[in-house]
């Protein structure tokens, strides 16, 4: 995308990467709010970076 290449909505590449974005998404939601640690691992993982969330603290 940041190459400067056309944006292919269709692209059989873009498809299956949008899936497996949609699929860790949907992980993600389906996590209980105690499940700190998990998921604080997913969203690591769905943004590619660690971060520090408010109110994902331990208790």
């Amino acid at each position: 995308m940041h190459t400067g290449e056309l944006y292919l909505p269709n692209d059989d590449e873009i498809i299956q990467d949008q899936i497996k974005k949609l699929d860790r998404l949907y992980d993600f939601n389906m996590t209980r709010p105690t499940q700190l640690d998990k998921r604080k691992e997913m969203l690591k993982v769905i943004l590619h970076y660690d971060i520090r969330v408010e109110g994902m603290s331990d208790f």
